[in-house]
């Protein structure tokens, strides 16, 4: 097909075709152009360059196909949904219906077995109990009444059922195919508010001095060479893309450099509050730690003073005052050691376990805070690096 496109010729010129018209309301002559009909429809919107214009029919095809997908896909949704609604109202119309017969049928029984018990008693009714007569015409009146208040509910609900307008809006719901099939009209033609005039750029060819129309995106062409006017792309092979065009690409550009730059800001507040909550983390531990410690040693220190304090005060007693068994204690310690060193060893030992407990608390307090310092440092580390390369990044995309 490109093959065909790139042969074919002008019919008004009989030059080579270079660019094609998009809009379906144009007949075989007036489609195809060469760079003379170009510089006459230079205002056209529908035209583009070959290469463009089938670039465009491509994605357009593609975008058809999703579009249909989803729109079939609604549909099938919707339908099926619609069917379990009515088949739901069939089984519950089936059910009231049983009801209403159901009903019927009793209310037939109950005045069957009425009239005959009616024609058993009328036989007893006399002058002295005629009045049972009209007993029993009120108690008929009110049965009657009940079982015509029951029917007119069962019928009521049913009705309200029936209501098809709850049933209509998935008619509604469905998607116009017909619509869908006529996208192209929209699609081939851009729109007044994304249209953009050659002139307006103000932009002239230096060699032809006619504005500039195409670019050359080819990434191993020299800045400088890349705009081209009619004339350009009439002795150039090259192939071009049209202003349209390279907006709408450049358009798509800046929307993915937006959601890269957003993608970075966040990422970088997230790793800003990471090394502040790690920060924190080791302050409150550290905080916690430190207050822990401070009362264990204090509540060790009152011990040693209250215990030390009590054995003193204790000494100097006359032995006159002291019982049997005071003196008794104290002989046999003194019987243990001429010099006591057994007892002073085992006094210092009592105390020495106790520090050596609160010593041991001490150590493994401050373990856990370094152990907590530690990993938080390596996390906050790690999100420094991220953090660095995050800033390389943005320092790039600008």
């Amino acid at each position: 097909m490109d093959n065909q496109i790139s042969n074919r010729k002008c019919q008004q010129h009989d030059e080579n075709v270079i660019a094609t018209s998009l809009n379906l309301q144009c007949d075989e002559q007036n489609r195809y152009f060469c760079s003379k009909c170009l510089v006459l429809k230079i205002n056209d919107r529908a035209i583009h360059t070959n290469t463009d214009a089938q670039e465009r029919i491509i994605t357009m095809k593609s975008e058809f196909e999703l579009k249909t997908q989803n729109l079939t896909k609604q549909n099938i949704e919707v339908l099926k949904q619609f069917s379990e609604n009515i088949l739901a109202l069939k089984n519950l119309l089936a059910t009231t219906l049983d009801e209403i017969n159901s009903t019927i049928e009793n209310e037939i029984k109950r005045l069957q077995n009425v009239q005959k018990q009616i024609e058993e008693n009328i036989k007893f009714i006399d002058i002295y109990n005629f009045d049972k007569i009209e007993e029993a015409q009120k108690l008929l009146e009110q049965q009657f009444s009940s079982f015509r208040t029951a029917i007119n509910s069962q019928i009521t609900k049913m009705e309200s059922n029936l209501k098809m307008d709850s049933y209509l809006k998935y008619l509604d719901e469905l998607k116009d195919e017909v619509q869908a099939l006529i996208w192209y009209k929209s699609e081939l033609e851009p729109s007044d508010e994304n249209f953009i005039a050659t002139p307006g750029l103000k932009i002239f060819c230096q060699k032809h001095k006619t504005e500039i129309i195409a670019f050359d995106l080819n990434p191993q062409r020299a800045k400088e060479n890349r705009l081209a006017c009619i004339y350009c792309i009439e002795q150039n092979t090259i192939p071009y893309t049209s202003l349209i065009r390279v907006i709408e690409k450049w358009k798509k550009y800046e929307e993915l450099k937006k959601s890269k730059l957003l993608s970075i800001q966040q990422r970088h507040q997230e790793n800003q509050s990471t090394i502040i909550q790690q920060l924190d983390l080791i302050h409150s531990t550290s905080q916690q730690k430190n207050e822990e410690l401070t009362q264990s040693l204090k509540e060790f220190c009152n011990f040693i003073d209250g215990s030390v304090n009590k054995i003193i005060r204790s000494m100097g007693r006359n032995w006159a005052n002291q019982s049997q068994k005071e003196i008794l204690d104290n002989v046999d310690v003194l019987s243990k050691s001429i010099y006591n060193d057994e007892v002073i060893l085992t006094e210092d030992n009592y105390y020495q376990k106790e520090e050596n407990d609160i010593n041991k608390l001490v150590s493994d307090s401050i373990e856990k805070i370094k152990e907590t310092c530690l990993q938080c440092c390596l996390k906050i580390q790690s999100t420094i690096r991220v953090t660095n390369n995050l800033r390389d990044s943005i320092t790039q995309q600008t």
